[in-house]
């Protein structure tokens, strides 16, 4: 309780700033004053390869609060806060500001600069999870600071980024990154909901963690079963990594397709290693409802008129973390999954996820998933 008390003094303060006693400016940011939060229950059911690792298992997946708006036409704000495992951890926290023309400048705990997963909004992502051929290999979340230009159809982001906030942070995630992506429209028929999008992103990180250390983990697309089916292992003496991406995406109307792909380079004392993953997603709305896309995301940020939204998805991926004297394994997932949007405030999804694996730590078998989730969100 004193930990929520402090977030809502901190929220109130970070809005009003130095003109707190200004009372015709108090009355102007809280107008401008949002408040959202989220709720995601996910249940995952192992029903092939059960054993005292994969398990079945019942969670809340998130549960967050936030707020978000303007102290004036250049300067806006978000703090975004989860509060789950008995604590309070930060999501986005930034300030940012729009004054340049065609550009803005944000920082604070922010989405580093990578591709459409990563910038799609969990509110309206098709599957439960992000696939784990982003997820293994990129963080999401990191401090930093980012200057974004858009014109037109296209966009470029640089910036520099720290550590990430949040567990075991000093051990596999200290050092600083530089990164970037550059995409764009080739056609937009905004009226038809007709585009493709094509993009490109890379980073540079050196490491500063224990040991030099690095560490990749894949979470099957199933992170409330709470299990790795491949593991790099610690990956000692590290001098530097960078990671590269390309992304695609096509949407006709209700139809849309993503691909990316992703390859990373680690630089090491002895000798250096290469991986790659990659995955493809497509999505269908049997309604008829349509994704809006959003330039600065890179990617969508909504659905028209959500309400009854019926989507069906598949997506195949693939991850690979065997090279040299690294035999972390391999996994071809083929996961299926429909959502439901009951109305603006309420989703239901179920996803089945097949894994074929190769070279697993905790198990021999090819493990099958099913999961559920049930979001609300204000």
């Amino acid at each position: 309780m004193v930990k929520f008390f402090l977030v809502l003094v901190f929220a109130v303060f970070f809005c009003a700033g130095d003109s707190f006693a200004n009372s015709d400016y108090l009355d102007d940011v809280y107008k401008k004053l949002n408040i959202d939060g989220r709720l995601m229950i996910d249940s995952g059911n192992v029903i092939k390869g059960k054993n005292s690792k994969l398990k079945d298992e019942t969670a809340i997946r998130r549960a967050w609060l936030g707020t978000s708006g303007k102290f004036n036409d250049d300067w806006f704000y978000r703090g975004l806060f989860a509060f789950e495992d008995e604590d309070i951890n930060l999501v986005d926290v930034f300030v940012g500001y729009n004054g340049i023309k065609n550009s803005e400048i944000i920082m604070g705990h922010l989405i580093e600069n990578n591709g459409v997963d990563a910038n799609t909004i969990n509110l309206i992502s098709p599957f439960i999870e992000r696939s784990d051929a982003f997820s293994t290999f990129r963080k999401l979340r990191r401090l930093g600071v980012s200057y974004n230009y858009y014109q037109s159809a296209i966009a470029a982001k640089i910036g520099v980024f720290g550590s990430g906030v949040g567990d075991n942070a000093k051990l596999v995630d200290k050092g600083e990154s530089v990164s970037g992506r550059v995409y764009g429209l080739v056609f937009n028929d905004e009226e038809k909901y007709h585009n493709l999008h094509l993009g490109f992103n890379s980073s540079y990180r050196n490491q500063q963690s224990q040991n030099r250390g690095l560490r990749y983990k894949t979470i099957g697309n199933a992170k409330v079963i709470k299990a790795s089916p491949l593991d790099s292992g610690f990956i000692n003496e590290v001098n530097d990594y960078q990671n590269y991406g390309l992304e695609i995406r096509y949407q006709k109307g209700p139809f849309s397709v993503i691909g990316e792909y992703f390859k990373t380079l680690v630089d090491r004392k002895t000798s250096n290693l290469d991986f790659e993953s990659s995955y493809i997603l497509a999505s269908y709305f049997v309604t008829g409802h349509k994704y809006q896309y959003d330039l600065k995301a890179g990617g969508p940020n909504d659905i028209v008129n959500k309400e009854g939204a019926i989507e069906l998805v598949a997506r195949y991926s693939k991850v690979g973390l065997n090279h040299r004297d690294i035999r972390g394994g391999k996994v071809n997932s083929y996961d299926l999954g429909v959502n439901y949007y009951v109305n603006k405030n309420v989703k239901l999804m179920l996803n089945y996820i097949y894994s074929d694996l190769e070279g697993s730590p905790i198990t021999n078998d090819n493990p099958q998933y099913l999961m559920t989730r049930l979001q609300f969100w204000f």
